[in-house]
């Protein structure tokens, strides 16, 4: 198991903002995709020369508990915000696809646990959601941080939404827990690292 990204695509690469298709084309426009490109291409040739199995998975967008860093960690850290009575501010907006990190773990072990054979990389599906739906989410949890956590800058340049059918051919249904609920479950966490003193807010 490995994980690539979804950073293999471009925005073009979904057409006319359709689900981005299991077999369809992928040209990544930044150094980050093209290396992960290149990894799943060396998986592919580890299968071919070697006989070694593999599943690639191309998350988006992952919050919750755990995701702390990069500029698309700004769901989770809005959220510790809100917990902490705190402001921030998250450097981009437009729509985007998320995955609950839980949701995420449960996949990479379904994977893991299964007999494919082969080297395949693969798209989810979690949610796709507005970055105006992630602060209302936080505010309908936290009244008081309503205007304390605020949204400007340009959109992240990839596809929303993307066919997930060929992973659940493997592995069966792909859990995508709803927003708020995975905002609640993230923010129950969270306040119950602050009461215990493991998240001391520094």
């Amino acid at each position: 198991m490995y994980a690539s990204s979804i950073a293999v695509y471009d925005k073009s690469d979904a057409a006319d903002g359709a689900a981005v298709q299991h077999d369809g084309p992928a040209h990544p426009t930044t150094l980050y995709g093209v290396y992960k490109q290149a990894e799943e291409g060396m998986a592919r040739v580890y299968f071919q020369d070697r006989g070694v199995s593999s599943i690639g998975l191309r998350p988006a967008t992952v919050y919750g508990v755990g995701r702390d860093y990069g500029l698309t960690a700004a769901p989770t850290q809005a959220v510790l915000a809100a917990a902490l009575g705190r402001s921030l501010h998250i450097p981009y907006s437009g729509r985007s696809h998320l995955h609950y990190a839980d949701d995420l773990a449960r996949i990479f072990i379904a994977c893991a646990r299964s007999e494919y054979r082969g080297a395949e990389v693969f798209n989810m599906r979690g949610v796709v959601a507005d970055m105006g739906d992630v602060v209302e989410s936080i505010e309908s949890l936290v009244p008081e941080a309503r205007g304390s956590i605020t949204y400007a800058g340009p959109s992240l340049d990839l596809p929303e939404d993307y066919d997930a059918t060929a992973l659940e051919k493997v592995i069966g249904t792909l859990p995508a827990t709803p927003l708020r609920e995975a905002v609640a479950r993230t923010l129950a966490i969270f306040r119950s690292g602050i009461l215990s003193g493991e998240l001391c807010g520094h």
